[in-house]
């Protein structure tokens, strides 16, 4: 079977194609109470499906025929058959509809349901079935988070229980998958026969260019609201959006954002155009409710009591119909309820994490968590636990709780029981004699919490400022009394307001005294210091500056202190001194530090940086030869520019590479070549320039010692005007090459496959080519002497 017609949609149009093969048998069964069941095991599935293991498993089809034990109206039945409905085209992650319907003769009801596949004959070569033909039949198994009701994965794919269509989106990965769906036939309410469909659905790699839309859209905290298409083909290149509350109230974009002006419900439209010219559409529903938002209250006292939870949620549109709570109990399962308002008592003390969600009748949907502290007894907050106060003072005590809790304060001892009213208030009043626990007890609901304030009861106190101190002119000083005081107020001598507080931050510009009253409650003391004011070191450094490699350079610095260091003094000369003399050979930062014994301990700096530029390599080449009449370039390098001494016989002697012309009568020049960089620093080297007069010849001398004494140990060809030596060979008696060279100053030591040859007469032979470019030959005798 092969599929003909396409979606003109489509972005691409894979073949499909199915062979269907038919095997008829009549047989004659005798009607039962039991029934029958007709099966076929067979090998083998495709391979390579991706949601079970299809290439160890075979496959088995089956029917079940019931008897008259299920079936009260058997044998009169026929079971449902499948419509032949498989040439069908998947694309990938896209929407899909399968129709997997059946029709069945005797018009009995059909129920649709996904069903898994079974396993069947082996693997070859046995082929042979991995189960017995008698049911119950194995089923495959799934892997990779499918299964037989989750074919295609993450509960995207839904059969339609009456009409057996599946629809949903296919996969987002292309390949083959195993669907199976059973049809159940029932009549007068009564289950009669099951038969069930497999199919491998191949999922291709192709798109519809569709307009598809989410059911419906809700937006419950603006106006607000960004859409964009379902479908992801590639071929869409066009969109017209219509958003439903008003002729201009359109887009082209692919994703638009678009702002409505009211509430209220909306139908929004989509158009979209493929390249080829393809058109969908489609709409959906918008709801447009803002201001809902879910929020609660939670009381209670601690674990023995009921908390009480209360739903605040606000919803200017719409009535709030209904609500989800988790109460985040640990040691319970049942800790739910979907009433407005409820109660729940925990299991015991703990953290809980306690969620609402909450909805109303406009669709909108709100969740909200909070953290509660269960206690295991009730809360009481203290402002302060332990505190001072002088022995003609009274103490406001104060304890925060729950308005449904009682309370009660005791002192620890008898003496001071009299000494405190409002003992069964939250803010008693205490005036000790002595130094008192005060205990307080709370009880809410049955719930106890005890807890306790120290209060410290002081004769006298005292307030020390220390010894006067020193500052450097600029810094701030904290003043810092120590006592036992709660209260401060300081003045002082230069009229600066000071914070009325223990360690006020100060800034004085001049010698300045400061005065401190210190008070608990009645009791009082008071003291001062001087803060003496100096001035702060000064250093000023030259100017950062550039060097020339290996040249010095003398630094200076004036100070206002009365000690300086200079560093890093590796590079430095007199760095004892203001004006030491650096010579760096790398670029350097070189810091002053002065400080001062005045009483101001604080170091100033100041850095010069000597920038060094990098050592200049200067190059003139090496020494050559210049043939009379014939013109020769010299060639410098280093630098930025360049100047040649003595300019004799050079046409430019300030350019990197001059030409140099010659005179008969000279036999040589020196040239000195100075390098220039960008800074002005500069290097210099030399070059000789040898004169070629025209005069050129190779003399070999006519005997050596080859006895490796330092002294004529090896013949070698002497050159003068030759360029180039074309070879310089050796040859013994029997006219056998034994040395060969063509590189100037090299020669022969006398051996000849690293033996030594015999004392004699060896003829030579050399062929140069001179500064004329003339060939130069000589041939003679040399005579090895041992």
């Amino acid at each position: 079977m092969k599929l003909g017609t396409y979606d003109k949609c489509l972005s691409s149009f894979p073949r499909v194609e199915f062979a269907v093969s038919a095997y008829e048998v009549v047989v004659d069964l005798d009607p039962n109470a039991d029934g029958y069941f007709a099966s076929h095991s067979q090998c083998c599935r495709v391979s390579g499906v991706l949601n079970m293991n299809s290439n160890t498993v075979g496959i088995s089809y089956w029917v079940k025929i019931p008897g008259s034990s299920t079936n009260p109206f058997a044998p009169d039945n026929s079971s449902a058959t499948f419509l032949k409905k498989d040439t069908i085209l998947v694309c990938v992650n896209s929407p899909m509809q399968l129709d997997f319907s059946a029709v069945d003769q005797d018009k009995d009801s059909l129920v649709y349901s996904f069903a898994p596949g079974y396993i069947g004959a082996g693997p070859p070569p046995n082929q042979l079935p991995l189960q017995s033909d008698a049911p119950p039949y194995t089923t495959v198994s799934y892997f990779g988070g499918f299964s037989f009701n989750q074919p295609f994965g993450n509960n995207s794919a839904q059969i339609n229980s009456k009409t057996g269509i599946v629809t949903g989106r296919s996969p987002a990965v292309t390949g083959i998958y195993l669907l199976a769906v059973r049809v159940e036939e029932y009549r007068n309410g009564i289950k009669i026969s099951e038969h069930q469909k497999e199919f491998q659905v191949k999922v291709e790699n192709c798109s519809i260019a569709a307009a598809e839309l989410k059911p419906q859209y809700i937006s419950c905290d603006g106006f607000t609201l960004t859409f964009e298409n379902e479908s992801t083909s590639p071929s869409i290149n066009g969109y017209l959006w219509n958003f439903g509350d008003g002729a201009t109230s359109v887009s082209t974009l692919p994703t638009p954002t678009h702002t409505y002006k009211d509430t209220g419900t909306y139908v929004l439209k989509l158009l979209v155009t493929s390249t080829g010219g393809c058109q969908d559409s489609t709409t959906s529903i918008v709801k447009v409710y803002p201001t809902f938002k879910t929020d609660f209250s939670v009381t209670g006292s601690c674990v023995l009591n009921n908390y009480t939870f209360k739903d605040l949620t606000a919803s200017k549109y719409g009535i709030v119909n209904s609500w989800r709570w988790n109460f985040g109990d640990a040691g319970s399962n049942a800790d739910s309820a979907t009433t407005k308002d409820t109660v729940w008592k925990y299991s015991g003390a703990q953290n809980a994490t306690v969620t609402l969600i909450s909805t109303n009748n406009k669709g909108c949907s709100d969740t909200l968590t909070k953290q509660i502290a269960i206690l295991d007894k009730p809360q009481i907050n203290l402002p302060f636990k332990d505190t001072l106060i002088c022995s003609n003072d009274t103490l406001p005590l104060k304890a925060i709780i729950s308005s449904t809790a009682t309370i009660s304060w005791t002192p620890n001892n008898t003496a001071n029981k009299l000494r405190i009213t409002g003992t069964n208030t939250a803010n008693p009043i205490a005036f000790p004699n002595d130094s008192t626990k005060y205990y307080v007890t709370v009880n809410d609901n049955g719930c106890n919490a005890t807890d306790s304030v120290m209060v410290n009861v002081l004769q006298f106190i005292k307030v020390d400022l220390k010894t006067d101190s020193t500052i450097c002119r600029g810094d701030s000083f904290a003043l810092a009394p120590t006592s036992f005081a709660l209260s401060y107020l300081w003045r002082s001598s230069s009229g600066d307001v000071v914070d009325p507080v223990k360690n006020p931050i100060v800034k004085p510009l001049s010698n300045t005294e400061y005065f401190v009253t210190a008070n608990l409650g009645q009791c009082q003391d008071k003291d001062s210091i001087l803060i003496k004011v100096v001035a702060t070191p000064a250093v000023t450094a030259t100017p950062d500056t550039t060097l020339c490699f290996g040249a010095t350079l003398p630094l200076q610095a004036s100070i206002s202190a009365s000690k300086f260091t200079w560093s890093p003094t590796s590079s430095l000369t007199g760095f004892n001194s203001l004006r030491p003399v650096a010579k760096p050979v790398n670029s350097t930062n070189y810091v002053i530090a002065v400080s001062d014994t005045l009483g101001c301990p604080k170091i100033v700096t100041d850095t010069i940086r000597v920038t060094v530029v990098p050592r200049i390599i200067p190059n003139a080449g090496n020494d050559t030869i210049a043939v009379i009449g014939k013109p020769m370039q010299l060639g410098a390098s280093g630098g930025l520019s360049y100047l040649w001494t003595p300019s004799t016989f050079l046409n430019n002697p300030l350019i990197a590479n001059p030409i140099f012309m010659g005179a008969a009568g000279t036999d040589s020049v020196v040239y000195t070549v100075r390098v220039f960089t960008q800074a002005g620093c500069y290097a210099e080297d030399n070059v000789t320039v040898t004169i070629f007069n025209g005069i050129s010849n190779i003399w070999v001398p006519s005997g050596f010692t080859p006895n490796k004494d330092g002294k004529n140990d090896i013949l070698r060809p002497i050159t003068k005007g030759i360029k180039q030596l074309i070879h310089f060979n050796v040859f013994n008696r029997w006219g056998q090459i034994i040395y060969t060279t063509n590189r100037i100053g090299e020669g022969w030591d006398g051996t000849y496959k690293n033996e030594l040859q015999p004392n004699g007469a060896y003829v030579y032979e050399a062929v140069g080519i001179d500064y004329a470019d003339k060939k130069v030959y000589t041939k003679g005798t040399s005579v090895i002497i041992r």
